[in-house]
């Protein structure tokens, strides 16, 4: 029993330290990764009371190895990492979601398939000028810290049918990533026409999903 024990505190320390790892290479700009926000304390402090409290979701002992598996909510480190940002987005009214049918847009899906996309925490979407239609600044604080910027998907097919999006969503190919980091998204001037226009704001409630490689 002793050896067990042991061998499962072993086992959940092996699985924080890949954790941490795991965690500290998430990009969350363009510019940072979560290893660079971890210099300010409190980040630092937030995401090692994270780990610290890993939730373990399976454990399986077969008389010599100790294996367990656990995980950290993405919400979590989206909170941790709110005193390092820049920018704080703030709180702001959520549109109720229009009945199908009545509505010019429910949410947008970007299809980047076809270009070295990074996934990010934090990433902007603009237009061919430069001109921002989507990002931090858009959306609600709630919302984003429950269920980001959008989800990212690798299956087109998949992702059109998303719940996040809804029935009517914006399908906007983009045009390229700007380099070198990849991380930020450009569309077309008539696809962002498209986003401005519509008459449910859908960027409050972050209801965007991107398709990556």
């Amino acid at each position: 029993a002793q050896g067990k024990l042991l061998a499962r505190r072993g086992a959940i320390v092996d699985l924080q330290r890949n954790l941490l790892e795991a965690i500290q290479g998430v990009r969350v700009d363009a510019k940072t990764t979560m290893t660079d926000f971890m210099a300010n304390d409190t980040v630092r402090t937030e995401v090692q009371g994270l780990i610290k409290g890993i939730e373990i979701s399976d454990a399986s002992w077969d008389g010599e190895i100790y294996t367990v598996t656990g995980r950290v909510k993405l919400e979590k480190v989206r909170t941790a990492v709110l005193p390092g940002l820049p920018k704080v987005p703030g709180q702001k009214p959520v549109p109720p979601t229009p009945p199908a049918g009545k509505i010019s847009a429910s949410g947008m899906l970007i299809d980047a398939t076809h270009l070295p996309l990074i996934p990010a925490m934090i990433f902007r979407v603009v237009d061919e000028n430069g001109k921002e239609v989507y990002g931090i600044d858009f959306a609600d604080a709630e919302r984003f810290l429950a269920s980001g910027l959008c989800d990212y998907h690798t299956n087109l097919t998949f992702a059109k049918g998303a719940p996040r999006i809804a029935s009517s969503p914006i399908v906007a190919k983009a045009v390229r990533t700007i380099a070198p980091q990849n991380v930020d998204i450009v569309i077309s001037n008539a696809d962002a026409a498209k986003v401005r226009g519509s008459s449910y704001d859908f960027r409050i409630p972050c209801r965007v999903t991107v398709v990556k490689r």
